[in-house]
């Protein structure tokens, strides 16, 4: 808001200049101080801040919505569930049968991975070897069945396939001999929510 001030009296001459109003007093006369408040119509300030909020708009949304990263697991088919406990250089699970995890499961499984950090291997071939996190490995989840309990083993890699035929990791089974702490396994009970026999890759 503008505020002018002038002096003015009782007999009072007065100009209107656009939306100001602006009081001049006759000479000779008694003054007193009088304020004038300039009037601004509604357009002056509603276009140019409709302006600025359409042209902000688009901006705050391209801030607000990163590109969304991929997810580092999969749910192996049934089929291919069996072949992934045939790894060659680290200890698996002798199973009886296969199942499909559901969604459940597997949400309750990727929130309960930051449990395996610092665990060290309990089987062969790498036992010296420690967890670091569990979140940095692409993985495989194949449904399994031992000693009639449905289990989940958790076939994990550091890097997807390559090569000139590599395999469709989200489809079939990852297979490596050796590679370290580069590829480990594990088991899942859905049930209790709690992992074991972990075991890494041989060195090679």
């Amino acid at each position: 808001m503008i505020s002018f001030n002038f002096l003015a009296d009782d007999g009072l001459a007065r100009v209107l200049l656009k939306n100001k109003r602006i009081f001049i007093p006759p000479e000779g006369r008694s003054r007193r101080r009088l304020r004038v408040t300039p009037r601004l119509t509604a357009p002056f300030f509603c276009l140019p801040l409709a302006a600025l909020l359409v042209g902000a708009a688009p901006a705050a949304q391209a801030r607000a919505t990163p590109a969304a990263s991929p997810p580092r697991y999969a749910v192996l088919p049934d089929a291919q569930a069996a072949a992934v406990v045939e790894q060659c250089s680290r200890a698996v699970p002798r199973i009886t049968g296969t199942w499909t995890p559901s969604a459940r499961d597997v949400r309750r499984l990727e929130a309960d991975l930051k449990h395996l950090k610092g665990q060290r291997a309990a089987a062969c071939c790498s036992q010296s070897a420690k967890m670091d996190d569990a979140t940095r490995y692409y993985r495989q989840y194949a449904g399994i069945v031992r000693g009639g309990r449905r289990l989940i083993y958790v076939n994990a890699f550091l890097e997807p396939p390559a090569g000139a035929d590599p395999v469709d990791w989200k489809q079939a089974p990852v297979i490596a001999c050796d590679g370290g702490t580069s590829f480990w396994g594990v088991l899942y009970d859905p049930d209790s929510r709690s992992f074991s026999q972990l075991a890494f890759n041989g060195a090679g």
